[in-house]
């Protein structure tokens, strides 16, 4: 008779050599259209970049998706020398990583169907909700055009120079931000998009002669200001003066302030001038108030 102990560490080896059989079936696929191989290792460099994918059997890669062995994990130097394996070339991103409902991709959600939620799609949404709702909150929009005068950028690297001084031309550029309305002041929130010329003077490390080269510089700032009205609350003059403090953001903040004025030219319609002077910034504004609600929806 076989003693029972022996019939218990048979039965373990052989669910053991089972379990090993079907984790060594187990393939990882990715759903991108550039990808052509199946891959033994969720690590594997083939792998990097994958936003969908799926675990599956080696014989359902071969014959439901119609991929080969990755070259780098499965494949070795034979397949690579016979053409057998094929290597993945996806856009790089965040490694893949297994989730808890079967499948993975690069950041870690489901990709079995709609339980994958697109971390870009949710940023997006999420932007597009808060802008609708700065709007509903805001009364004015301006749009204008922008001379300026930009009195300092990084230099920039050039390998094998070392950039000894620059200058920077005056620049055009749009200029948008949305108002919300007080009595004598206003919040105003947007940004610009701007354009400069800027000249470089460098010198080669190699040789120590100096070079000169132009760079473009195009770029967008966040911008914030409150101007306040100088000849009373906010009525129906025809001619407003203002002037507030500015804040500025591109490379670095800058504060600094503005002054003009608004000329009235009908109920929705004023149009704007002015100068504005921050630590970095010197420019000359021009553009249109248009005021789209005086009071909000849910008042009216």
């Amino acid at each position: 008779m076989i003693p029972k102990g022996c019939i218990t560490i048979v039965v373990f080896l052989i669910t053991l050599g089972a379990q090993a059989q079907s984790d060594s079936n187990v393939v990882y696929v990715c759903k991108h259209y550039a990808s052509h191989s199946y891959h033994t290792s969720i690590s594997c460099k083939g792998l990097l970049g994958c936003q969908n994918g799926q675990h599956t059997s080696k014989d359902s890669a071969l014959s439901y998706f119609k991929r080969k062995p990755c070259c780098l994990c499965v494949g070795g130097m034979l397949a690579q020398d016979s053409g057998n394996c094929k290597t993945d070339d996806l856009p790089k991103s965040k490694p893949a990583r297994s989730t808890s409902s079967g499948g993975w991709n690069g950041d870690g959600c489901s990709d079995l169907g709609s339980g994958c939620n697109d971390p870009y799609a949710a940023a997006i949404v999420g932007s597009i909700a808060v802008a609708g709702l700065v709007i509903m909150l805001s009364n004015d929009l301006y749009v204008g055009g922008t001379y300026s005068h930009y009195t300092d950028f990084p230099d920039p690297e050039r390998d094998g120079f070392s950039v000894d001084d620059h200058y920077i031309y005056p620049g055009f550029g749009i200029d948008a931000h949305l108002r919300k309305n007080f009595e004598i002041l206003r919040l105003e929130y947007g940004g610009s998009y701007m354009k400069h010329k800027a000249h470089y003077y460098a010198t080669s490390l190699a040789n120590g002669s100096v070079y000169e080269f132009d760079d473009m510089k195009k770029y967008f700032t966040a911008y914030a200001g409150m101007p306040f009205y100088l000849n009373g609350k906010y009525s129906e003059k025809s001619l407003l003066f203002f002037f507030g403090p500015v804040f500025r953001w591109n490379y670095e903040p800058a504060v600094g302030g503005t002054l003009g004025f608004h000329i009235r030219m009908g109920e929705f319609f004023k149009f704007d001038l002015r100068y504005e002077l921050t630590q970095i910034t010197s420019q000359v504004q021009a553009g249109f108030v248009i005021t789209y609600q005086r009071e909000y929806i849910w008042n009216r």
